[in-house]
C-alpha cells in the first residue's frame, strides 16, 4: 500500500468511487451563454467613438504615406488653382486676398493695402496679415509650400503661387490664342 500520511483518505476516496456511477445524457446540464459583443461590454457609444477613434488613426498613418511619396514626386507635380484655393482658401475673402497679392507682383502690398482695396468684406490690415497666416498654415501642412512670404512690412505671393495660381488661366488663354490665330 502507499506510505503516506493520506493513505487511508485516498483508500477511502477511492472505494467510495465505485459507490457512484456516472450518469450520461443527450442534452447537456449547462448551457454555453452566449458571450457578450465589446460594444455590450463597454455600452455602444463608447464602443462607437473606439471604432472612429481607430479609424481616424489608419487614415491619418494613409495620410502620411502619401505625404511621403508626395514630398518625394513634389518637383514634378504642378498643382492648378482650383485645387489650391481648396486647399488655401476658407472662404471668397481669402480668394480676394490672395488675388491681390497676385495682381501686386514680386514687390508685395502692405496688409493696410489689401484690406483698403477689399472694403466690401469689410476686413482691417491685422484680420489680412492673420488670414495670410492661417492660408500658410493650411497650404504648408498640404503641399509644403507658403502662399505668401514677408519681405519687410509688405507681403508678396511666394514663387511657388505665382508659377502655379495662374496655370489654368495661362492655358486657357493659349487655347484661345491658338484657337483664334487657326481661323
Amino acid at each position: 500500500m502507499i506510505d503516506c500520511y493520506f493513505a487511508d483518505v485516498l483508500t477511502w476516496s477511492l472505494e467510495g468511487c465505485e459507490l457512484f456511477s456516472m450518469e450520461t445524457s443527450a442534452n447537456p446540464v449547462q448551457t454555453s451563454e452566449k458571450k457578450r459583443s465589446q460594444a455590450e461590454k463597454v455600452g455602444r457609444l463608447k464602443y462607437i467613438i473606439q471604432l472612429e477613434k481607430e479609424q481616424n488613426r489608419r487614415l491619418d498613418r494613409i495620410e502620411c504615406v502619401l505625404r511621403t511619396l508626395e514630398k518625394g514626386l513634389r518637383e514634378f507635380l504642378k498643382y492648378e488653382q482650383p485645387y489650391l484655393e481648396q486647399v488655401a482658401c476658407k472662404d471668397e475673402i481669402d480668394l480676394a486676398i490672395i488675388e491681390e497679392l497676385i495682381g501686386a507682383g514680386s514687390e508685395g502690398v502692405l496688409p493696410k493695402d489689401i484690406a483698403a482695396r477689399l472694403t466690401k468684406y469689410k476686413v482691417s490690415r491685422w484680420h489680412v496679415s492673420r488670414r495670410l497666416e492661417r492660408m500658410n498654415k493650411r497650404l504648408k501642412k498640404e503641399v509644403g509650400h507658403n502662399v505668401a512670404e514677408r519681405h519687410g512690412w509688405k507681403w508678396a505671393a511666394t514663387s511657388f503661387m505665382n508659377e502655379n495660381w495662374g496655370t489654368t488661366k495661362r492655358g486657357f488663354c493659349l487655347d484661345l490664342v491658338a484657337k483664334s490665330s487657326s481661323t
